[in-house]
């Protein structure tokens, strides 16, 4: 009787059992043992082999957690007893065109195709021309940090100035009503609320101009505190959104406009 053995990573806190099959085969040819992974919670598992003659091949392993394969190995053992194979990656080695092949395609003076770069020196000129003009992208600061809501006094998030303020939950809220609301403290006094219905899995409240000039201006080192609020029944409500405000005066009025 022959002892080998099976080192292999899965996910921890499992009873794994690997099975061996042939290389493009679907039949076991061997099982080795259920066992927990050691250290306790560290992913790493090592399974126990006992045959009569020493397992001497290249074998396909899945590792499977009940009757359920969670994770597939290429598994080399050299037929020696006691030896201790690991669970590696499967490698294709098979195919492609060998290195000095390779290096002469990309390296023939003659052939012009996609993976040669032009480097004459009208191509030079052309690149340094666009790379003289800079141009500048101003997006929605949201973009940067989605818990922190930036509001300009007087601008509408409607999806045609700015965008409207939406979020994806995370699961699916449509049909469902939700409430997006501003208040000047967690605990405080409610200073902006709209309400909506949610698509698929986005809620996208709507803020009006009017609405938004309505907002006092933030301090330096004060904020507003916001969240969207789902009402799934009418017993039943979950808060998945939740940040601050900073709310910012604009520069252009509605008296500078003439």
């Amino acid at each position: 009787m022959s002892t080998q053995y099976l080192q292999f990573s899965a996910a921890p806190s499992q009873t794994c059992t690997p099975k061996l099959f042939a290389l493009g085969g679907d039949a076991v040819l061997f099982t080795g043992s259920a066992i927990a992974d050691s250290p306790s919670g560290s992913g790493l598992y090592k399974s126990t082999f006992s045959e009569v003659s020493a397992l001497n091949g290249t074998y396909r392993c899945v590792v499977f957690v009940g009757s359920v394969g969670v994770a597939g190995y290429e598994v080399k053992f050299t037929g020696t007893d006691t030896e201790v194979a690991q669970g590696a990656e499967f490698i294709n080695a098979s195919g492609g065109d060998d290195a000095a092949t390779i290096y002469t395609y990309f390296t023939d003076a003659n052939r012009e195709d996609a993976f040669k770069a032009d480097s004459t020196l009208a191509k030079q000129n052309e690149i340094l021309a666009k790379l003289s003009t800079t141009t500048q992208v101003f997006t929605d600061p949201d973009m940067a940090n989605p818990r922190k809501i930036t509001i300009i006094r007087g601008d509408a998030y409607d999806s045609v100035s700015w965008p409207a303020k939406s979020w994806d939950i995370g699961r699916d809220i449509d049909g469902l009503d939700f409430r997006f609301t501003i208040k000047d403290q967690i605990d405080g006094n409610v200073i902006f609320q709209s309400t909506g219905t949610g698509v698929g899995q986005m809620a996208a409240p709507v803020i009006t101009s009017a609405q938004s000039l309505l907002l006092q201006k933030t301090e330096v080192g004060d904020e507003y505190y916001w969240d969207v609020e789902i009402e799934y029944t009418t017993t039943s409500f979950g808060t998945p959104l939740y940040g601050t405000v900073e709310v910012i005066d604009d520069v252009t009025t509605p008296g500078d406009r003439s």
